[in-house]
């Protein structure tokens, strides 16, 4: 379970740099930029199963298990009992990828994609089904890979307007239905979108 936690922590960490990590409080975030995760308002307690959305309100999604990190632009959570990792990141891209294609966005997509998981060997893996997606209109890809350490990864790359968001499950032997709820629960607001630069 170590193993999976640092996985998916190094993951996050690589995604967006190494930040402090910690467990966060409900509604006790320092606010970056008004890009914080929040829960619903509910007594301060350490969350588990709850949906969040951004301070700004672009997006929600349900976080299985006990939140793990709460910070600017990610979140991550982890189900004991499954043993399963979830994380949820996005960054905000240059005003040039609002003019791309689908073609030149599902491009950008993957070159994100292999930048993360292939320029490090405890990352690399063997990417088993790659899927095209569509939310709300906006492109999305989906990559299902086996880890060299058995763990298996589900990652989701969404590019709404210029920001790309980045959704991960990671399991130890295999994804749940739980993980299909997770990636299904994830909801975007693309006029709530305000950019960090």
């Amino acid at each position: 379970m170590n193993t999976l936690k640092t996985f998916a922590i190094t993951i996050i960490a690589v995604t967006l740099g190494t930040q402090n990590p910690s467990a966060a409080l409900i509604n006790k975030s320092a606010s970056h930029q008004n890009l914080v995760f929040k829960a619903p308002l509910q007594p301060d307690v350490i969350a588990n199963d709850v949906t969040y959305s951004t301070a700004q309100g672009d997006t929600k999604i349900w976080m299985p298990g006990r939140i793990t990190k709460n910070k600017p632009q990610e979140l991550a959570s982890e189900n004991p009992t499954t043993k399963t990792a979830y994380f949820v990141t996005y960054i905000d891209l240059s005003e040039d990828v609002e003019y791309l294609s689908t073609v030149g966005i599902r491009k950008v997509m993957q070159n994100e994609f292999r930048k993360q998981f292939s320029s490090k060997s405890e990352f690399s893996g063997k990417v088993v089904r790659s899927t095209d997606l569509v939310i709300d209109g906006y492109p999305g890809i989906e990559f299902l890979v086996q880890h060299p350490n058995a763990a298996w990864g589900q990652y989701r790359f969404f590019l709404v307007k210029r920001r790309m968001y980045f959704l991960g499950s990671v399991a130890p032997v295999e994804l749940t239905t739980e993980t299909a709820n997770f990636f299904d629960s994830f909801r975007v607001y693309p006029e709530q979108i305000h950019y960090s630069h």
